[in-house]
């Protein structure tokens, strides 16, 4: 029997008395007999303010203080086909019990910062007694890139109209770098103090992301920054990481709203999530999400000129390509895993399946790992943003709107002015529509910069030699070869069901030359179930490394859904080397 939980703050509101604890606030509203609960795993922040003048009604509002806690519920939504999706919900409570301002607002100050402690990660307990915190830890700050012509080129918008709202309710600091030229972001990483931040965030398809990875670990001290957090939030017409964070979390996911993607940012657990090192003659790099030859590959580039149908451009060119389909010509080698039996119909592990690890840390700006931030934990500060309800009295209001508190200011401001939610210690090159971001620059790039990440690998011998023994070869005509390292590749994409974040396994799918088109275009509608991989005619292999040796140079070879110059091609699992946001 669960032990009840210690209560760290009681309170008569207005209207409702208010109990805090450690995961919870319980809300009673006066003459209701029913207690609601609603747990911190759902909240992402808390305000404290007075009554801004032009909103005094009466004598009683000039002594009020309030507070208001933002948080986004799971709801349940459809009547036949039930479907889960994060709602926004803002709870505002006013006190006026005492005759004094500043007693009233000492009380919602006490609340405001038991609750931002809590959320932070911060205990209100001291060898069993109460002890509210006198200060808030400091906010966690991110990057944050853009790539604004990313797929239908909505990220920009999706950021300034789904993203920063929710990073103003939670006091989350940010700097803001847009993209505006190829590999603007792997220049930036490669050769930037990433100390100053708790975390980066990518918000646009998973272009962007194999910049980020790649500049990561083309420094020398990629062992240390390739640990650092990455948050995804979807923006492109490639979202196959986002997918696979929110499958692997049992969230929602939506690329309109992408509400659940922002909670993995603000909440800040950290997942291990594998690497997949690529080789080929000229040089290597590194992989999060597959490695295509074939028709996928052929669907994913050739598809290009359809980007501003966002993901659909996969659905339509698909069945284009399934119509007029190509076999190609090659030599495929793999290192399959261990304990591993295939059949037609099924897939049995012999030996106990790898399990997901579990997160690394709760909180990022408060990590114990030094890997994790560079962060001083003794920093605090007194002084949050700021949020106005329209409506400060009912405990619910939707329709809440949100204001800034401008620390160089000490006034609140509308949040799309040009002044916004960033640190003000902060160096702004530049200005666009009115939210402050760096400016990458061709200066920012260092042409000759080596690759430091390892040479040596585990699994792979030089490309040059044969493979070994214990490797299975097939030369052959395929119609498909393709390595994934996730779940998804794209929202409707389903390719590797079985795939986790660091599983320390790539799942390679092989569709050799004797299909029809029928029995492609068949492959190619089960995509969205995973049910492809019970195919007769479709081969699973879980796979540590592999090579492929294509016999001709005119087919597409894919990274990450990048195109690479087709030749041949290694490529081995690095396990559990990056870290992501997750819930």
């Amino acid at each position: 029997m669960a032990l009840p939980e210690t209560e760290l703050l009681k309170d008569d509101f207005q209207s409702h008395h208010l109990i805090l604890t450690e995961k919870a606030l319980l809300i009673n509203g006066k003459g209701k007999i029913e207690t609601e609960k609603l747990c911190f795993n759902d909240v992402i922040g808390c305000h404290a303010f007075r009554e801004k003048p032009n909103k005094i009604k009466n004598e009683t509002d000039l002594l009020s203080a309030y507070f208001c806690v933002y948080a986004y519920p799971l709801k349940t939504i459809g009547y036949r086909n039930k479907q889960m999706r994060r709602d926004r919900r803002t709870l505002s409570f006013k006190m006026d019990s005492f005759d004094n301002q500043d007693e009233n607002f000492n009380v919602v100050e006490k609340w405001h910062r038991a609750i931002n402690c809590l959320l932070r990660g911060i205990s209100c307990l001291r060898n069993g007694e109460v002890s509210i915190p006198t200060e808030i830890p400091i906010p966690k700050k991110f990057l944050i890139l853009i790539n604004p012509k990313s797929g239908p080129g909505k990220a920009y918008n999706v950021f300034k109209e789904r993203v920063l709202p929710l990073l103003v309710e939670s006091d989350t600091h940010y700097e803001l770098l847009v993209t505006d030229r190829a590999n603007c972001a792997r220049d930036y990483i490669m050769n930037t103090d990433l100390a100053q931040w708790d975390g980066i965030v990518v918000v646009s398809g998973d272009g962007l992301l194999f910049e980020v990875y790649n500049g990561l670990m083309a420094r020398p001290d990629w062992k240390e920054t390739v640990k650092i957090p990455i948050g995804v939030i979807p923006g492109g017409s490639g979202n196959g990481l986002a997918k696979a964070i929110s499958h692997a979390d049992g969230e929602p996911y939506d690329t309109v709203e992408v509400t659940p993607s922002v909670l993995n940012i603000i909440k800040g657990k950290v997942s291990p999530m594998d690497l997949v090192r690529v080789e080929t003659a000229k040089q290597h790099f590194y992989s999060f999400l597959s490695i295509g030859w074939g028709l996928m590959a052929d669907i994913d580039i050739e598809s290009e000129r359809l980007r501003v149908l966002g993901e659909s451009r996969f659905t339509v060119w698909a069945i284009y390509r399934a119509i007029s389909l190509r076999k190609y010509k090659g030599k495929l080698s793999y290192l399959p895993v261990q304990g591993y039996k295939y059949e037609k119909n099924a897939k049995i592990f012999t030996e106990p399946k790898p399990k997901r690890s579990k997160t690394i840390d709760c909180n990022l700006a408060w990590s114990d790992d030094p890997n994790l931030n560079g962060k001083d934990k003794s920093i605090f500060r007194s002084k949050s943003f700021g949020t106005q309800s329209s409506d400060l009295d009912a405990v619910q209001d939707d329709s809440v709107r949100l204001l800034k508190y401008s620390l160089s200011s000490g006034q609140y401001s509308d949040p799309f002015e040009p002044i916004l939610n960033t640190d003000p210690s902060s160096e702004i090159h530049e200005t666009r529509n009115g939210i402050p971001h760096i400016h990458c620059t061709e200066e920012m790039t260092d042409k000759s910069s080596p690759m430091y990440s390892p040479d040596s690998t585990t699994y792979c011998p030089p490309l040059e030699e044969p493979v070994p023994d214990n490797w299975t070869t097939i030369e052959d005509d395929f119609v498909l070869v393709y390595a994934c390292h996730q779940t998804h590749l794209s929202a409707d994409i389903f390719f590797a069901p079985e795939a986790k974040l660091d599983d320390g396994i790539m799942w390679l799918i092989v569709i050799g030359s004797k299909v029809s088109r029928a029995e492609v275009i068949y492959f190619l509608t089960c995509l969205q179930t995973g049910d492809h991989v019970h195919i007769p005619y479709v081969e699973v292999i879980p796979v540590h490394a592999f090579r492929l040796e294509p016999a001709s140079p005119d087919s597409y070879l894919t990274v990450d859904g990048e195109a690479i110059q087709c030749c041949a091609i290694q490529a081995e699992v690095l396990p559990s080397v990056a870290r992501v946001m997750t819930r």
